[in-house]
């Protein structure tokens, strides 16, 4: 049951991989990235036990490295640092800690991190004034698309079977 639950949530990670990689192909035209990091950590925080979720969450960010202008590991390394602190502040908070708001300031976190590690000396002010477009239109989309993802994960998860998600 356990490597059912893995593969499950290893496959919605990477539709979602998939499904924001055609949305981003997209908004290349006019200059926009769409980054939901957060997304990525609420299935497998619910379905897995710690080291099973540890490794979907790293691969899936190798997953996203593959194809994003980040150094490969980068993405992986911060999901699974960002998947470790959401494992321990669901254990000492509590086991009823709503996910998606957590999931939503570590997808801000992401972000931050991403802007001020990539960005260059050349036109800061610009890249910094792109950086928070994009700020703004991931939180608006995890905010318009969140509790919706967070549904079709926990459906999935029911039609294959998956063990009883914890709460």
């Amino acid at each position: 049951m356990t490597l059912r639950s893995f593969g499950v949530c290893l496959a919605v990670n990477v539709l979602l991989a998939f499904l924001l990689e055609q949305v981003n192909h997209t908004l290349t035209s006019v200059s926009l990235f769409l980054y939901l990091g957060g997304l990525y950590i609420v299935f497998p925080l619910r379905a897995l036990t710690f080291p099973m979720g540890l490794l979907c969450i790293f691969i899936t960010g190798l997953w996203i490295d593959a194809k994003s202008p980040v150094p490969f590991g980068a993405s992986a390394l911060l999901l699974s640092f960002s998947f470790t602190l959401a494992y321990t502040l669901r254990q000492y908070a509590s086991r009823n800690l709503p996910l998606l708001p957590l999931a939503f300031y570590l997808n801000l976190l992401h972000l931050l991190v991403f802007l001020f590690w990539l960005r260059t000396e050349q036109a800061l002010a610009v890249y910094c004034l792109r950086g928070l477009c994009d700020l703004l239109l991931s939180s608006v989309t995890f905010v318009l698309i969140g509790k919706w993802f967070y549904r079709l994960q926990t459906e999935l998860g029911n039609f294959f079977g998956c063990v009883a998600l914890r709460r």
